[in-house]
């Protein structure tokens, strides 16, 4: 093994206390949500090394739903599409469930970029569109309102290990992944909590430089990119370092995090945006991403995959918050995921080593009492309401960003991809 065993303990410790901050006699879900965060029956032994350490910790009772990538992918061959288009409420009842027994979820998202390749779009995408639409009661719980808590956190499985370090065996690439993973989220660290709280502290400072400043906007510079984002009256940046569910409990959705981030004014958004990295999504993977933007709205997006085809499997067409954009992120290259110098094909990986965006559903916790606003309300005030929500990469050493108040003075905020303020 290429790093102490410790790391993985320590890592077991970022999740529960860092991530969910866990409660005495709280009950724990892992594999929570939608399919792309159920836990790959791969990651069996550290599962049951973090189900110990709950366990250990006070929680009442672990609850875990597996994932195999096998089974899944031989469904959405062999299933009819009529099939794959119905989701059974039962699916997302338990979820609901859990939630009313004041329930911390942990979301383990370790995808497989060529999972379902080969598979005709169609399907996969009659599949997620269904299951977006169910999960979204239980989604308002989490990445809505924030009332529970919740992390996202990555196992390493085969499928991931081997898109990432392809030249290498299996076993040797799950081992890097591991490594590079348990850094990433601080594990290396003797004392990984504390080691969290000085990172926290440090986010919360950037947090509240920029809700004092309250842009009118952003414009961003890069290759590819000219676009001006405008942001909402009273909008609210939001990190790790400040996020509470309904009891008023701190917690850490994101297990690694660089960000700081809000919602933007979904109409006021113009111009072109290049993405910087592969979109992982889905079980496919997109190149050469390009969104333009009118009004808010994408009116055009090209990739690697025909326009229909792209539209598709990204779910822009799943309803008419998909072509808005529903969260902007800063994130610097100084980041220690960016200095890995590792392209993850992982989503919560790649966001926290780039600035990003996501188009789709925005935050309630975004504005000033977002979170007693109806999805009327939300649109009302700028916020974008969706049931997809995806990020993709924005950021390298040649993004400028400026911020831009409501009197018209231009701040610069970042130059080659870092902050100068």
């Amino acid at each position: 093994m290429a790093y102490p065993e410790s790391w993985l303990n320590n890592y077991c410790d970022v999740i529960l206390k860092v991530g969910l901050n866990l409660q005495p006699g709280q009950p724990v879900v892992i594999g929570a949500g939608p399919e792309m965060f159920r836990t790959p029956i791969e990651s069996q032994t550290f599962i049951h090394r973090l189900t110990q350490k709950a366990y250990d910790y006070g929680a009442s009772e672990v609850e875990i739903h597996w994932f195999d990538p096998f089974i899944s992918r031989l469904q959405k061959e062999r299933n009819s599409i009529e099939l794959l288009a119905e989701y059974d409420s039962w699916k997302v009842d338990r979820f609901l469930q859990a939630v009313k027994k004041d329930a911390a979820f942990v979301m383990t998202y370790a995808p497989d970029p060529a999972l379902f390749h080969g598979i005709a779009s169609e399907r996969t995408d009659a599949y997620r569109k269904a299951e977006l639409g169910a999960m979204a009661p239980f989604r308002k719980f989490y990445h809505g309102t924030m009332e529970v808590s919740w992390v996202v956190a990555s196992v390493v499985t085969s499928g991931w290990a081997q898109r990432v370090f392809s030249e290498d065996t299996i076993p040797e690439a799950k081992e890097k992944l591991w490594e590079l993973l348990l850094k990433a989220v601080r594990a290396d660290h003797e004392d990984p909590v504390a080691a969290w709280k000085l990172h926290l502290d440090r986010l919360r400072e950037r947090q509240t430089y920029m809700n004092r400043m309250q842009f009118a906007e952003l414009r961003y510079e890069g290759p590819g990119t000219q676009l001006t984002v405008g942001l909402p009256e009273r909008h609210v940046w939001i990190s790790g370092a400040t996020t509470k569910n309904g009891k008023g409990i701190s917690f850490t959705p994101n297990v690694p995090t660089e960000e700081i981030f809000t919602s933007p004014d979904r109409v006021r958004t113009n111009g072109t945006v290049r993405s910087t990295m592969p979109l992982s999504y889905g079980g496919r993977l997109v190149r050469d991403l390009t969104f333009h933007f009118e009004k808010g709205k994408i009116v055009k997006a090209t990739a690697d995959l025909p326009s229909d085809e792209l539209a598709s499997v990204l779910g822009l067409d799943v309803d008419e918050g998909a072509r808005y954009l529903g969260e902007i992120a800063l994130v610097p290259q100084q980041s220690p995921i960016t200095q890995m110098n590792t392209l993850f094909y992982n989503t919560l990986f790649d966001e926290n080593a780039s600035c990003h965006l996501a188009f789709g559903n925005g935050f309630p916790i975004a504005i000033e009492d977002g979170t007693r606003l109806t999805s009327e309300g939300l649109l009302g005030r700028g916020v974008n309401v969706s049931v997809v929500h995806v990020d993709f990469m924005i950021g390298s050493s040649e993004l400028n960003i400026d911020g831009v108040t409501s009197s018209g003075e231009v701040v610069p905020l970042f130059r080659k991809g870092d902050w100068v303020v």
